[in-house]
């Protein structure tokens, strides 16, 4: 049986969190993404064609506690996905790379794409 993990849906609420753009100032947000997770991981072939950096943000808001948030986000060249939760309307984040889903993070791919990030179902916890 394969395990689906939650990821988000949201996307360009959060933009300017991962990219320290004007915008950031303008609303005293804070920038999510920071070193690469993934600095250390060798190349793949398709690296070349890819973004790199923090790409697609997705941000997802507890539709039964709106203080825990969740945004995430392919990170170099979709070498895999970071996840940050906050349990405080976003003044304090946990930044953590989704296990085993690339080759960077544990699993056997090269890459990942369309991740997508949602609220938690009835309460549960994410």
């Amino acid at each position: 049986m394969h395990r689906i993990l939650p990821v988000l849906t949201a996307a360009l609420v959060a933009l300017p969190l991962l990219s320290g753009t004007p915008a950031q100032a303008a609303t005293g947000a804070q920038r999510l993404s920071a070193d690469s997770p993934f600095a250390d991981c060798a190349p793949g072939a398709l690296d070349p064609a890819a973004a790199d950096g923090a790409i697609e943000p997705q941000l997802a808001v507890d539709p039964h506690d709106p203080r825990r948030l969740a945004v995430g986000w392919l990170q170099d060249r979709q070498r895999g996905v970071v996840l940050a939760v906050s349990g405080d309307r976003g003044r304090s984040w946990t930044r953590t790379v989704v296990p085993g889903l690339t080759r960077c993070s544990g699993g056997t791919y090269d890459y990942v794409d369309g991740p997508a990030v949602t609220s938690p179902g009835a309460g549960r916890c994410w």
